[in-house]
């Protein structure tokens, strides 16, 4: 169910095998459940935050999980194929490149999640990079980060992993999952108040969708389709216009 590919190299944090609890899938998107989240994002590309939620250990996890981050050197980053195959070991010679105002969004965003578990019943999760539990690839939060930088007309989408459940297991019972539930709740609905848009913003974008509105009704599509009649001013302009060189061109 893997996001992107990983090199199939002995030191990759998942693996070619299927049997592998890491198996990173035939290809990006191989998986339905990849395919509906890639979907979703495509189509709501407003989105700002992204949370995946499952269990356990009680964290608040951030980009990236591959390796460790540094903000300081950007050619070495995921796109950087030199680096293919160097990835996922603690301490060497690479970091993963986060925009220096990004990794304070990302840390900030976390901490915010991180408090309003805390507030339901003292639960003391960690918000922490991802690569600070183990190494990880093809993961959905790495995914969602990485889409601004290979297509920077994209808006920013800040990924995240909260790992519900700090001390019981991979499997709580429903009447552990109904205060879990509360906690991750408290979380997420934190994030939502921490990512409200200020009076001013709400404003301006009302603003706007009232002069859009105006103007396609002053202007509806189908004036502008290829038989409608300002596309055939503009054909008509640009034919005149092409006569004009060349008649000039000639001189």
């Amino acid at each position: 169910m893997a996001f992107a590919p990983v090199p199939p190299v002995a030191s990759a944090p998942a693996s070619t095998n299927p049997s592998d609890d890491t198996f990173y899938g035939t290809g990006p998107f191989s998986e339905p459940e990849a395919r509906n989240v890639q979907w979703l994002i495509d189509h709501f590309s407003n989105a700002r935050y992204f949370v995946d939620v499952h269990s356990y250990s009680g964290d608040v996890l951030y980009p990236w999980g591959d390796d460790q981050n540094q903000t300081t050197d950007p050619s070495m980053s995921f796109m950087n194929s030199a680096w293919d195959g160097k990835r996922g070991v603690k301490n060497d010679a690479y970091r993963d490149y986060v925009p220096p105002a990004r990794l304070v969004e990302l840390q900030t965003a976390a901490a915010v999640m991180r408090d309003g578990i805390f507030a339901v019943r003292g639960q003391s999760y960690v918000s922490q990079q991802g690569f600070s539990l183990y190494p990880t690839s093809g993961t959905s939060e790495d995914w969602a980060f990485t889409r601004e930088f290979l297509d920077p007309s994209r808006g920013k989408l800040s990924g995240f992993v909260i790992e519900f459940n700090k001390n019981i297991d991979f499997f709580p019972t429903w009447a552990e999952m109904v205060d879990l539930i509360a906690d991750i709740d408290a979380g997420l609905i934190a994030l939502c108040v921490y990512a409200r848009p200020s009076r001013f913003a709400v404003i301006l974008c009302w603003i706007k969708k009232q002069i859009w509105a105006i103007w396609r009704r002053v202007f509806p599509p189908e004036l502008w389709g290829p038989y409608g009649p300002w596309s055939r001013i503009v054909r008509f302009t640009e034919g005149i216009a092409t006569l004009v060189a060349r008649f000039l061109g000639r001189r």
